[in-house]
């Protein structure tokens, strides 16, 4: 079954918070969810979660000279930029496929609301039960 990039990256989200919490980390976290979650956005998601007709419509509205809003698509313009400075002869496209598909973000570009939105459906066994997590 096809995942849309959302449910990718809440997926990557709360496996984050998992291995957080099995970690040493977790322990000194304990049970405070929102240190939990902001400990996870500070991580590196697997990738973008963007598809590639979105990413290409906002880096030509970067690459003309517009504004593209802070973050994420910031963060990705600024990576596309870097790609076509090493390798200029990719062009436009297949720098944003090559970012879009193998670049990394710094961290994970949602509010700490939508952080646990996305982990409290099980939070509640997860906390209650550390040795065995249900995220």
């Amino acid at each position: 079954m096809y995942k849309t990039h959302i449910q990718q990256r809440n997926e990557d989200f709360a496996a984050t918070c998992r291995r957080i919490l099995s970690s040493p980390e977790g322990e000194a976290i304990g049970t405070d969810v929102d240190a939990l979650v902001m400990k996870a956005l500070a991580s590196a998601p697997l990738h973008y979660y963007v598809s590639r007709e979105r990413a290409f419509e906002v880096y030509r509205v970067h690459s003309r000279g517009g504004r593209v809003r802070e973050g994420l698509w910031a963060e990705f313009c600024a990576d596309v930029d870097a790609v076509l400075a090493l390798r200029p002869w990719l062009g436009e496209i297949k720098a944003v496929d090559f970012v879009a598909a193998y670049k990394r973000p710094s961290r994970f570009h949602f509010s700490l609301a939508t952080g646990r939105r996305i982990i409290s459906p099980c939070l509640g066994r997860a906390l209650k039960f550390r040795n065995n997590l249900y995220l």
